[in-house]
């Protein structure tokens, strides 16, 4: 039986990313506003089974 030997695990992936934010031109989930946006708040009960 013949071994492959693959490259693709174990190995670390050039990310595209980095540079965009290391410079501050990356954008953010917070950064983002579209037309009729609205915001939503979770409040949970201090109390259980309130």
């Amino acid at each position: 039986m013949a071994t492959q030997q693959t490259h693709a695990f174990g190995q670390p992936i050039k990310r595209k990313e980095d540079h965009r934010f290391i410079q501050g031109r990356g954008n953010y989930l917070d950064d983002i506003s579209l037309p009729k946006m609205v915001y939503m708040a979770l409040v949970r009960s201090p109390y259980g089974h309130a």
